[in-house]
């Protein structure tokens, strides 16, 4: 169906890059609670509302499409937002794939445009102990909690959905987060702060393998979630000056690439690299349109590994099956080739060269919306070249302006400082973020003579 709100929170969170909605999958699937697919037993006509205009068009839906598919809610097709589907939790701790059970009410995608959602799953069903304020005040709320007897209040309850496996997603994330500030508490305050494509891309990079098949699917995602993974990644990224793992990189115009070199670490673990990135809202569906299939996908991203042969290694890709809707196709395992349809892609090599560079490439496929676009990068299983501050080119441009080159880290963001006495340091440039090993600047100063050095802030 259609509805405002998917498009309301990819604005949302382009107007507030560092604010990431993580979103329930909802409830929809197998007659489970809430509106939508699910909570049809029959086949009937689908009511949908756009622009105050009702349509009638006819669907026969009895549980979402064939297999449970196509019965997200429509906050969950927002494409900005880390959506999260529902397992069972897993008493024992994971073992394996076969281990992570989905609830029976958790939505499956497609959305209509064919985006993998949900992004990934989590605990949502089987004695979750949560808050829950039974007299609409906010003093309901105990601060205390008894694990012995977690029943013996009112105000906690063992609940289940997809309500209750986004908060624990949320809470993984904010550990991540505070074990990057406890490395680095300057990153706190030096205005590069966290952005909201940089937790999605770390949630959907890191999570335990789920489902019969590797890569993600349209039950699980990208797999179930693992905070432990993501705040560790997060950690060895802050510890180490050369940010091998985590990196947010500024496409600046149509066509244009950020490129780098990676070398694995360990040839019996995958070498992952995940791309995600905040897309400009897309376009609304016209009125009376019953799942709408044009694509949503605004700025077209690609990631692409290129190995010491030459070859490119491509993201995973699903076949959303949009005209037959069939169970079997849209539960097939993934493949990898081309995507432009999602604003994440991920390429994974699973038993990578050691001793050998890989190229990394990000490049905008065609044109960009606002004319450059923030790219989030993370990597696992990697370390990257340490390039100290070296310049390479220094030449002036004109009587007062300077031209400098230096080799420089990708996603590093860097500035330039002058001095006349090597005590005094202003600065002449700064904010540079990096797209290649090369950056480069233009640096205006008047005085007849004096020194330049460069400085990384990130």
């Amino acid at each position: 169906g259609t509805s405002f709100e998917p498009r309301r929170i990819d604005e949302r969170v382009n107007l507030m890059e560092t604010l990431l909605p993580v979103v329930a999958a909802s409830n929809n699937r197998g007659g489970g609670s809430g509106e939508g697919p699910g909570s049809s037993a029959s086949a009937g006509t689908y009511i949908l509302e756009t622009g105050g205009i009702l349509s009638t068009d006819p669907r026969l839906w009895t549980d979402g499409d064939e297999g449970g598919y196509d019965t997200l809610s429509p906050t969950a097709v927002a494409k900005n937002a880390l959506v999260v589907g529902s397992t069972y939790d897993i008493a024992e701790g994971y073992t394996g794939p076969s281990d992570v059970v989905i609830a029976p009410f958790s939505a499956f995608g497609p959305t209509d445009d064919g985006r993998i959602k949900p992004d990934i799953v989590a605990a949502g069903i089987k004695d979750i102990t949560s808050p829950r304020n039974l007299l609409g005040t906010e003093e309901a709320i105990e601060a205390t909690f008894d694990p012995v007897d977690p029943l013996n209040m009112d105000s906690y309850a063992l609940t289940t959905g997809t309500s209750i496996s986004a908060p624990v997603v949320t809470g993984g994330l904010a550990l991540a987060l505070q074990k990057r500030l406890q490395l680095k508490p300057d990153w706190g305050t030096n205005d590069y702060p966290i952005r909201a494509s940089t937790l999605r891309g770390l949630a959907i990079h890191t999570p335990d393998v789920a489902g019969p098949n590797p890569g993600p699917d349209f039950k699980f995602g990208y797999g179930l979630l693992n905070g432990l993974t993501a705040a560790s990644l997060m950690g060895s990224d802050a510890s180490v000056g050369i940010k091998p793992h985590v990196r947010e990189i500024y496409i600046p115009t149509s066509l244009a690439t950020s490129s780098f070199k990676v070398r694995a670490v360990d040839s019996s673990k995958p070498l992952k690299v995940t791309i995600a990135w905040t897309d400009p809202a897309g376009s609304a569906s016209a009125a009376g349109v019953v799942d709408p299939t044009a694509k949503r996908l605004v700025n077209n991203i690609d990631l692409r590994v290129v190995d010491p042969s030459n070859v490119s290694h491509m993201p995973w890709v699903l076949n959303p099956d949009l005209i037959g809707k069939s169970s079997a196709v849209r539960s097939s395992g993934a493949t990898k080739g081309n995507d432009t349809t999602n604003n994440v892609e991920q390429v994974q090599i699973d038993s990578p060269l050691l001793g050998v560079d890989y190229t990394v490439k990000v490049n905008a496929a065609g044109a960009l919306a606002w004319g450059g676009q923030w790219v989030s990068v993370i990597m696992s299983n990697n370390t990257v070249p340490d390039l100290p501050f070296e310049v390479t080119t220094f030449t002036q441009y004109d009587a007062d302006t300077w031209y400098m080159e230096w080799n420089s880290v990708p996603g590093g963001v860097y500035g330039v400082q002058f001095s006349t006495d090597l005590v005094n340091w202003y600065d002449v440039s700064v904010g540079l973020n990096a797209v290649s090993d090369v950056s480069s600047a233009y640096l205006d100063v008047s005085t007849p003579s004096g020194f330049f050095r460069g400085v990384r802030y990130y």
